[in-house]
C-alpha cells in the first residue's frame, strides 16, 4: 500500500546531446525524479551526491545542475512526490472508522514501506531529520510540514464520536503519540531490521491506545465432540436497528436533537440505506416494506428491548435545549440515586430515549 514505486528508467531519461536545443531538457523529468527519490531514500540525503544521481539516472551532472540548481532543490522535488504518496496512503489506512483497525493498517503499511529493498530503505523522513541541520532550512521546513500534515490526518480520524469512545486519551494527544511512535519504529528498523519485531511493537501500541482492541479470552466449554476443550466466541457491539415509515425524517430528527452523524450509502443490491453515528453508537434505520403487516410501536414500558440510553453532562441544560428544539419528554429530569439523574423523551415511531447524567454534584 505504501510506496510501491520501483520504476526502471529507460533511455528516454538520458541525455541526447546530438541535436539538443539549448535550454531544453533532453530527459523525462518524471522518470528522473522517480529514480532520484529512490536514490535519496536508499542512501540518505548526506550520502547522496549529484554524481550518484547522475549515475543512477544516466543524465549528465551538468544537465542536473542546469535543470535544478543544486542537490537541495532536486531533493525537495523528489520529496514532494514522496509526501503526496505517503499522505494518500495514510488517508486510505485511516478510512476505517474503528481506530484499532485503522491504526493497525497504518502501522502495517509503514512497516512494509520501511523494510522494502535490499538492504531495507527505512523511512526517508526520519533518515533526513536525523541529518539536520546539514540538509538546510528549506528541507527542514518541508519535513516539519509533512509531520504536521501526518499528525492532522491522524487527529481528524481519531476525533469521530466512535473513535473517541475507544481511544485511551484525547485525539490530539493520541495523534502526537502515534506520530512519535512511528519515528521510534523507524529507528528500531535501522537498529534491528526485523519486521516481525516491528509488527509486535505496533500491535502492542494499538492495544495500549485502544484498550477495547485487547482480545478477551472466553470461558472454556467442552467441544461438541467431547475430545477437547472449546472456547466461547468473543462478541462485540455492532448496531441498533430501527424501523421507520420515513427513514430520512427519522435520521434528520436524531441529527437535529442529538447531533447524530447521518450516513447515506447504496447497498450492493442497489438499494439506498441510511445509518447514524449516535454518540459512537451505530444505528441502522430501515424502511417499512409492508405497511399493513407491520405492528404499531408499543407504548412504554414494555417487555424486551425497551429504550436507547444516551449519556450527557449537565442534564437540566440539555433537557431545556431539547425542548427548545421541540422534543416531547415523557419523564422530566429525575434523580434516581445520588449522582445519577435521568430523563426520557419520545423519538420517531414512539422510540423511547433516555438521557442520563452520571456526574450530578
Amino acid at each position: 500500500m505504501f510506496f510501491d514505486n520501483h520504476v526502471k528508467i529507460d533511455n528516454a531519461v538520458k541525455n541526447d546531446d546530438a541535436g539538443a536545443m539549448v535550454g531544453t531538457r533532453q530527459f523525462d523529468e518524471d522518470a528522473l525524479l522517480e529514480v532520484a527519490l529512490r536514490t535519496f531514500w536508499q542512501n540518505g540525503f548526506a550520502a547522496t551526491s549529484m554524481i550518484d544521481v547522475a549515475a543512477a539516472t544516466g543524465v549528465q551532472r551538468g544537465s542536473l545542475y542546469n535543470a535544478y540548481g543544486d542537490k537541495e532543490q532536486l531533493f525537495l522535488l523528489a520529496y514532494e512526490r514522496y509526501s503526496r504518496r505517503f499522505l494518500e496512503s495514510v488517508r486510505q489506512a485511516l478510512a476505517n472508522p474503528d481506530p484499532a483497525v485503522a491504526l493497525t493498517a497504518l502501522f502495517k503499511g509503514i512497516i512494509a514501506s520501511m523494510v522494502d529493498g535490499a538492504p531495507s530503505r527505512g523511512c526517508l523522513t526520519t533518515k533526513t531529520v536525523i541529518e539536520l541541520p546539514l540538509p538546510g532550512a528549506a528541507i527542514a521546513a518541508r519535513l516539519k510540514q509533512l509531520i504536521d500534515d501526518f499528525t492532522a490526518l491522524i487527529r481528524d480520524a481519531l476525533s469521530s464520536p466512535a473513535a473517541r469512545r475507544k481511544i485511551s486519551c484525547d485525539p490530539a494527544a493520541a495523534a502526537d503519540l502515534v506520530v512519535t511512535f512511528t519515528r521510534g519504529l523507524a529507528v528500531m528498523e535501522r537498529a534491528y531490521r526485523n519486521p516481525r519485531q516491528l509488527d509486535k511493537m505496533a500491535r502492542a501500541f494499538v492495544r495500549v491506545l485502544v484498550p477495547d482492541a485487547k482480545r478477551r479470552r472466553g470461558a472454556r466449554l467442552p467441544a461438541r465432540d467431547g475430545s477437547r476443550e472449546g472456547r466461547v466466541a468473543t462478541y462485540s457491539y455492532d448496531h441498533v436497528h430501527l424501523r421507520s415509515r420515513n427513514p430520512e425524517e427519522t435520521a434528520l430528527w436524531y441529527e437535529r436533537m442529538f447531533g447524530a452523524e447521518v450516513k447515506r450509502s447504496t447497498q450492493s443490491d442497489g438499494k439506498k440505506r441510511i445509518d447514524l453515528d449516535l454518540g459512537g453508537m451505530t444505528v441502522f434505520i430501515a424502511p417499512i416494506v409492508n405497511q399493513t403487516g407491520t405492528a404499531q410501536p408499543p407504548a412504554s414500558p414494555y417487555l424486551g428491548l425497551e429504550h436507547i440510553g444516551l449519556r450527557v453532562e449537565g442534564i437540566d441544560a440539555a433537557v431545556a435545549e431539547l425542548k427548545a428544539k421541540g422534543a416531547e419528554f415523557t419523564m422530566e429530569p429525575t434523580t434516581i440515586r445520588p449522582g445519577v439523574r435521568i430523563a426520557f423523551l419520545k423519538g420517531p415511531e414512539n422510540v423511547s430515549i433516555e438521557i442520563l447524567d452520571r456526574n450530578v454534584k
